[in-house]
C-alpha cells in the first residue's frame, strides 16, 4: 500500500507541476543547416570571475541555495534565447534527472524564482523520480518534445548545492549519460580550488560553435549579475549582455552612416539637366522625360506657392494610379512643402481626421476626387493633363521667398494608431535623400531601370518605387488602376518592366515565365513565403527588404537564394541596428537572444505629428550608447522582435505588441478596437490574426454584444460562441457593427470574419486574454456549427447548392486553390469575403481565370462575389465574344484560350 501511495503522490506532484506546460525550445542557432545531420556535439567553457566562497557567502546572506541561484541563472538564459516566459528544462542532480519549471518575467523577483526552483527540485527528490521517461510514464505526457535544454551543477568540494546528493556522491558523469537527451546542456563546475566554470555542450546540427561560446558567456554573465544586483532585484534588472557579445556587436556597428545633406527635388533637377531626354515616367495616361517632368513640376509648384505652400506646409495629394501623382509629389517638394498621400477610398471621417492632424489647407487631386475635400480644405486644386497643360509656363523657375532645406519635412505618411487616430510620421528631405541613395545598390536600381510602381501611394513601399528610381535617373512604370488589379502581368510586359518591389502576396500571382523581362524582384512589407524562394530565387535577382516607415522606406536588405532563411532580413542600410531587451531598452540583448530592434542613423524620421507619441518611440542615449559630452544619439524602437545571427544579420521573429502586418499594411489592432468600443451594441471586442485553423492569416473580430448573456453552464476561462435562436439576432447586430466600422477605418483594416461569443475571458490584470482568444479561434473547425456570423450562410447552403455547369465547377476549383480550401466547403452561394477572400486573393483569382480564358475583373469579384453570380458574368462575356463555355470531359475541363478586354472603368 505504501508503494501505491507513493506512486499516487508522485503522479499528483508531477501532474500539478506540469499542468498547462508550454513548449520551451532553445532555438536553432546555426546560420546555415549542416550538409549532413551528424549526431555529434561540441563544448565551450567560460570561467567565472567569482569563487565558490563568494557564492556560499551570498547564499547564506540571502537564505537561498547555490543550486537555486544557478538554476535561476539558467532559467533566465533559456527564457531569453527561447523568447518565452514559461521556462522548463531538465535538471540532473544526485538522485537522477527531473524537470524544472518556472515563470520568468521582467517584474519577477529573483528570490521568488530561486525559492520556487529549489522547491521543485526538493519535491522531485522526495518523490523519488529518477528520469524524464519515468515522469512521462507517471503522467502520460510527452515531455521531451516540450523542452530541449538541460542543466547540471557539479561540485568536487563539500559544497551542498541543495541539500541533495552531489555528483561526487555517486552521480553518473554527464558525458556518458545526460548530454544526448538535449540540444543544449549546461554544466556549472565548482572545483576544489573554489573556481567556478560554465560549460555548454550543444548538438552541432542545432547550434554553431560560436553561438555555443556565446551562450556559455551569457550564462556566466547572468550568474555574476545576480550576485551583483541581489535577490531583491527583478529579472528585468539584470544586464545579461556579456563582454564577448559587447565586443562583437560594437565591431559590427562601429561605422556610423553619414547623412546626405540635400533636398530630393535637387537630385531630380540635376538629373534633368544632365539627361533631359531620358524617360522618367512611363504611365498608362502619359509618359514624361526628365526634362518634361522638370517643366511640369515647376508650373505646378508655382501654382502651389501662390496658394501658400512653403516649408513645413503640408499639402494633401489624392490620385488614382497616374503620372500626375508622381508629378504632384515633386511639385510640392519644389514649392517647399511636404506631401501627404490620401486614398480616395478613405471614409470621410478618416479624411477629416488627417486634414485636422496636418492642419492642411491645400489638396492637389484628380478632378474626380475633388468632391471628397470640399468643405474641409480651403484650396482644392484639381489636376489632370488638360489643366496641367494650361498652367502658365512662365516663370521657368519656382518663384518663392522660402525654399525647402534638408531639415524640412518632405512628406508625412499615416499609419494605423493604437489610440484610434491615424499616426502621422514626418520624414525630412535629408532622411529621404540618404535612404534613396543608399537603397539604389541593394535594390539594383540605375539609369537603365524600368521600375514597376505597384503599391498604393498611402503605403510607403511606393516611395521606394518612386524616389529610389528617380534618384538614379531610372524610369517609373505606372499601370492604370484597372491594369494593376486585373492585368498586372500584361502591364509589366507592355511597359518593359525589369525591376519590381512588392509584397509576397502579390508576387505569387504570376510566374517568372509570365514576365521574361523582369530581372530584379524585391519582396517586403510582410513575412516572406518559402514558395517565393522556390519560384523566383533561381530566375531573377531576388532580395528581401525590411523597414518601418519611421526609418524611411527600407533600412535592411538581404539577397535571397533558394536555400536562404526566409526570416533573415539582413544588415542595416544607412542605419545601425541594435537588439535590446523587449522590456528595457537600456539593456542590450546577447547574440542569438530575442529582443526588440532599435534603429539608429540618418534615415530616421523626425518623429510623429504628436509629441507624446514621438517621446515614447524615439529615445535618446540609452545607457549602453557611447556618447560624447552634449551628443544626442537617437534610436527608433520598432516593436519588432529579432535576433542576431553570428554574421551580424538579423532574423525577424515577430511583434511585442498588438501591431500586425496584414497584406503588407501596418495595422494597430487597438485602433480597430477603439472604434468598436464606442458602439452602443458592444460590451467587449478584440481583434485577432490567427496563425492556424480555419481563420489562418485572416483578420477576425471577436465581439460580445450587450444583448448576449453568458450561459449558466459557462466556466471561468471558457469561450463559447453564440448558438441557437440567439444567433439570428446576433447576425443582424454584427451587420450593423460592420457598417459602422466601415465608416471609421480604411477598407484594408476591416475584419474579414466576425465571431460573436458569450464572453471574452479576462486576465488577473483585468485586460482581455488575447492569447486564450487567439487559441480559441485557431481550434475552430469549418464544420463546427458554432461558427462566425460570416460562415452561417455558407454552412447552411454548402450541402444543398452544388456547382451544376462547367464554368461554376472551374470557378469553384480555382477559388479553392486561391483560398487553400476544400472545394466541398465551397457552395455556389458562398460569399467570396466570407470564405476569407481579400483584394490580393481576388487578383490571384482573376489571373487564374485569365490564364484559362475566363474573364473576370477584381471589381466583379468584389460586387458579385458568389460563384453563381461570377459564373453568370463569365458566361455572359463568353457569349459576347462568340466563344463556347468550357466543356467537361470526364474529370477535366477544356477552355478556349481567349481574353475579353473590358472598357476601362474610370469612375
Amino acid at each position: 500500500m505504501a508503494n501505491i501511495g507513493s506512486h499516487e503522490s508522485a503522479t499528483k506532484y508531477w501532474e500539478t507541476l506540469l499542468k498547462g506546460l508550454k513548449p520551451c525550445r532553445f532555438p536553432t542557432l546555426v546560420d546555415r543547416a549542416p550538409k549532413t545531420q551528424v549526431h555529434s556535439y561540441q563544448e565551450s567553457t567560460a570561467q567565472l570571475d567569482i569563487s565558490s566562497l563568494a557564492v556560499n557567502e551570498f547564499c547564506t546572506q540571502h537564505h537561498v541555495t547555490p543550486g537555486g541561484l544557478l538554476r535561476t541563472a539558467w532559467a533566465v538564459t533559456v527564457g531569453s534565447y527561447a523568447g518565452v516566459d514559461d521556462v522548463s528544462f531538465g535538471y540532473s542532480c544526485g538522485s537522477g534527472t527531473s524537470i524544472c519549471r518556472t515563470l520568468i518575467t521582467a517584474d519577477q523577483l529573483l528570490s521568488q524564482t530561486m525559492h520556487e526552483l529549489t522547491r521543485v527540485v526538493k519535491g522531485a527528490a522526495r518523490h523519488g523520480t529518477c528520469s524524464i521517461p519515468g515522469i512521462e510514464k507517471l503522467t502520460g505526457m510527452e515531455l521531451r518534445s516540450m523542452f530541449n535544454s538541460g542543466l547540471q551543477v557539479s561540485s568536487s568540494t563539500d559544497l551542498d548545492v541543495d541539500g541533495v546528493a552531489t555528483p561526487s556522491q555517486g552521480m553518473v558523469p554527464v558525458r556518458d549519460m545526460e548530454g544526448q537527451q538535449y540540444d543544449i546542456f549546461a554544466r556549472v563546475l565548482i572545483d576544489q580550488d573554489s573556481t567556478i566554470a560554465v560549460s555548454i555542450r550543444t548538438l552541432k546540427a542545432k547550434i554553431s560553435a560560436s553561438q555555443t561560446a556565446n551562450v556559455a558567456h551569457t550564462l556566466a554573465k547572468v550568474v555574476t549579475e545576480i550576485l551583483d544586483t541581489g535577490v531583491e532585484s527583478t529579472i528585468g534588472d539584470l544586464d545579461i549582455f556579456s563582454q564577448r557579445d559587447y565586443n562583437q556587436v560594437m565591431e559590427w556597428n562601429k561605422i556610423r552612416p553619414q547623412a546626405v545633406d540635400n533636398c530630393f527635388h535637387h537630385l531630380v533637377r540635376d538629373i534633368a539637366k544632365k539627361r533631359p531626354d531620358s524617360p522618367a515616367i512611363c504611365s498608362w495616361d502619359r509618359s514624361f522625360t526628365y526634362g518634361e517632368l522638370d517643366t511640369l513640376t515647376t508650373k505646378v509648384a508655382n501654382r502651389l506657392v501662390s496658394l501658400g505652400a512653403g516649408p513645413e506646409v503640408l499639402v494633401l495629394v489624392c490620385f488614382d494610379k497616374s503620372s500626375l501623382a508622381v508629378a504632384a509629389m515633386l511639385s510640392i517638394f519644389k514649392a517647399g512643402g511636404a506631401f501627404v498621400a490620401m486614398d480616395p477610398s478613405y471614409p470621410a471621417s478618416r479624411i477629416r481626421a488627417i486634414a485636422e492632424a496636418t492642419k492642411a489647407s491645400i489638396v492637389i487631386s484628380d478632378p474626380a476626387h475633388c468632391r471628397l475635400f470640399e468643405g474641409i480644405l480651403k484650396h482644392v486644386v484639381g489636376l489632370d493633363h488638360k489643366l496641367a497643360d494650361e498652367l502658365p509656363s512662365s516663370p521657368s523657375i519656382v518663384v518663392s521667398t522660402q525654399q525647402a532645406s534638408p531639415s524640412n519635412t518632405a512628406y508625412v505618411v499615416f499609419t494605423s494608431g493604437s489610440t484610434g487616430a491615424p499616426k502621422g510620421i514626418m520624414v525630412e528631405h535629408r532622411a529621404l535623400c540618404t535612404a534613396a541613395l543608399s537603397l539604389a545598390a541593394p535594390m539594383r536600381v540605375d539609369s537603365s531601370s524600368r521600375f514597376l510602381q505597384f503599391a498604393a501611394y498611402t503605403f510607403d513601399l511606393s516611395y521606394g518605387d518612386i524616389f529610389v528610381t528617380l534618384s538614379q535617373g531610372g524610369c517609373i512604370c505606372v499601370p492604370s488602376e484597372h491594369e494593376r488589379l486585373n492585368d498586372l502581368v500584361g502591364s509589366m510586359v507592355r511597359m518593359r518592366v525589369n525591376t519590381a518591389c512588392m509584397i509576397p502576396s502579390v508576387a505569387r500571382i504570376f510566374q517568372p515565365g509570365d514576365v521574361p523581362g523582369l530581372k530584379t524582384l524585391l519582396l517586403g512589407g510582410e513575412a516572406l513565403l518559402q514558395e517565393s524562394l522556390e519560384v523566383w530565387a533561381s530566375k531573377v535577382y531576388l532580395a528581401q527588404m525590411y523597414g518601418p516607415s519611421e526609418a524611411v522606406i527600407w533600412c535592411t536588405s538581404s539577397k535571397l537564394m533558394p536555400n536562404s532563411a526566409a526570416n533573415n532580413i539582413g544588415r542595416g542600410l544607412a542605419a545601425v541596428l541594435w537588439v535590446v531587451s523587449a522590456t528595457n531598452h537600456d539593456h542590450l540583448c546577447p547574440i542569438g537572444c530575442i529582443g526588440e530592434l532599435l534603429i539608429e542613423g540618418p534615415v530616421l524620421a523626425r518623429g510623429y505629428l504628436g509629441i507624446e507619441q514621438t517621446r515614447l518611440s524615439f529615445v535618446e542615449n540609452p545607457r549602453w550608447a557611447q556618447v560624447e559630452p552634449g551628443e544626442h544619439r537617437r534610436f527608433y524602437k520598432t516593436g519588432d522582435l529579432v535576433r542576431y545571427d553570428t554574421d551580424g544579420s538579423l532574423r525577424f521573429v515577430g511583434r511585442k505588441d498588438t501591431q500586425i502586418k496584414y497584406n503588407g499594411r501596418r495595422i494597430e489592432m487597438g485602433e480597430i478596437e477603439f472604434h468598436l468600443s464606442s458602439h452602443e451594441l458592444l460590451r467587449q471586442s478584440l481583434i485577432a490574426l490567427p496563425t492556424a485553423g480555419v481563420y489562418n492569416k485572416r483578420l477576425v473580430a471577436v465581439v460580445v454584444l450587450k444583448s448576449t448573456k453568458p450561459s449558466e453552464k459557462s466556466t471561468a476561462g471558457e469561450i463559447k460562441t453564440i448558438k441557437g435562436k440567439a444567433r439570428d439576432a446576433t447576425a443582424s447586430e454584427v451587420a450593423q457593427l460592420k457598417d459602422y466600422l466601415a465608416s471609421k477605418v480604411p477598407a484594408y483594416m476591416l475584419p474579414q470574419y466576425w465571431v460573436a461569443v458569450e464572453e471574452i475571458p479576462l486576465m488577473i490584470s483585468g485586460k482581455m486574454n488575447r492569447v486564450l482568444t487567439k487559441k480559441f479561434l485557431e481550434t475552430l473547425d469549418v464544420h463546427d456549427d458554432e461558427q462566425s456570423s460570416e460562415r452561417w450562410p455558407l454552412l447552411k447552403e454548402t450541402a444543398q447548392q452544388s456547382a451544376d455547369d462547367a464554368v461554376e465547377i472551374r470557378l469553384r476549383d480555382m477559388l479553392g486553390r486561391v483560398l487553400n480550401k476544400d472545394v466541398a466547403d465551397i457552395g455556389t452561394q458562398s460569399e467570396f469575403s466570407s470564405l476569407g477572400g481579400d483584394s490580393f486573393s481576388a487578383m490571384e483569382l482573376v489571373a487564374l481565370c485569365k490564364a484559362e480564358g475566363l474573364v473576370l475583373t477584381v471589381r466583379d469579384v468584389a460586387s458579385s462575389s458568389t460563384i453563381r453570380s461570377l459564373g453568370a458574368i463569365v458566361k455572359t462575356r463568353l457569349r459576347e465574344t462568340g466563344l463556347d463555355a468550357p466543356q467537361v470531359r470526364g474529370s477535366s475541363l477544356s477552355f478556349v484560350p481567349a481574353w475579353w478586354q473590358p472598357t476601362l472603368i474610370t469612375a
